[in-house]
C-alpha cells in the first residue's frame, strides 16, 4: 500500500513512516522522497485535522527545504500522480499560504 493511501484511509502516519527505509541523506532519491512525504503529510494533517495547523505548516517547511515545486499543484498533480481527494487537501492547504 502506498503513503497516499495509507493516510487516504487514515492509517496512522507515525506506522507508515515507520516502515518506510531511509537511505543515507546524499540520495537524490531520498530527498525527492522526503519531500513528497512531508507534502502529502501537510496536506493530511490539515485535511482530516484542521486544528493540528500548526503542524501541518512544520511538515510543509520540511518539504520545501527538499523540493519547492510540491506548491505547485499542478506539478504535482502530471508528475506525482495524486489521488484526486490528495491533489484537494494540498490545494486547500496551499490556498492558506
Amino acid at each position: 500500500m502506498t503513503l497516499l493511501c495509507c493516510l487516504q484511509r487514515h492509517v496512522p502516519a507515525s506506522a507508515v513512516l515507520l516502515s518506510l527505509s531511509y537511505p543515507s541523506a546524499d540520495d537524490c532519491a531520498f530527498r525527492a522522497r522526503s519531500a513528497e512525504v512531508h507534502a502529502a503529510l501537510a496536506a493530511a494533517i490539515y485535511r482530516h485535522k484542521p486544528a493540528q495547523l500548526a503542524r501541518a505548516e512544520q511538515e510543509w517547511d520540511v518539504c520545501q527545504e527538499f523540493d519547492r515545486r510540491f506548491g505547485d499543484v499542478e506539478w504535482v498533480r502530471r508528475s506525482k500522480r495524486w489521488p484526486p481527494a490528495m491533489l484537494s487537501a494540498l490545494s486547500s492547504f496551499l490556498a492558506l499560504q
